[in-house]
């Protein structure tokens, strides 16, 4: 099983997206520590699926 992080932004387009990106991560690193919770080690992870159109 795989636990992900509870960190999302969203926007109208890509652009707008990844603006949000940073403001996200700050928020849920504040909501995290007001918790007592030790932020996660720094990782990435990336897979890509092929789908038929």
């Amino acid at each position: 099983m795989i636990k992900a992080p509870g960190c999302i932004a969203t926007g109208g387009t890509v652009a707008e997206t990844e603006a949000q990106i940073p403001e996200a991560i700050a928020f849920h690193l504040e909501g995290m520590r007001e918790d007592g919770i030790s932020p996660p080690i720094p990782q990435s992870q990336v897979e890509y699926v092929e789908v038929a159109a």
